[in-house]
C-alpha cells in the first residue's frame, strides 16, 4: 500500500541520515571512489545526489497523490 511504502521510505531516510551524521571525520567526506563508466565521486557527492533524488521522488509522489485525490 502507499502507507506502507511511505513508512518504509521514512525508515530508509532515517537510516541514511544517521549514517551521514555518524560519518567518521571531515576528511573522509573528500575521499574519492571510481564509478562505473569512468570518473570519480566523493562521499559528499554521493550524499548530495541521494538527497536530490529523494527530494525529486517526494515531489513526484506529492503530485501523484494530489492528482488522485
Amino acid at each position: 500500500t502507499i502507507d506502507q511504502a511511505l513508512v518504509l521510505l521514512g525508515h530508509e531516510g532515517d537510516d541514511l541520515a544517521e549514517a551521514i551524521r555518524t560519518y567518521p571525520n571531515a576528511t573522509d567526506w573528500a575521499r574519492r571512489a571510481t564509478v562505473a563508466g569512468g570518473g570519480t565521486v566523493t562521499a559528499l557527492d554521493l550524499v548530495r545526489e541521494a538527497v536530490r533524488v529523494g527530494a525529486e521522488g517526494l515531489t513526484q509522489v506529492a503530485a501523484t497523490l494530489a492528482a488522485v485525490r
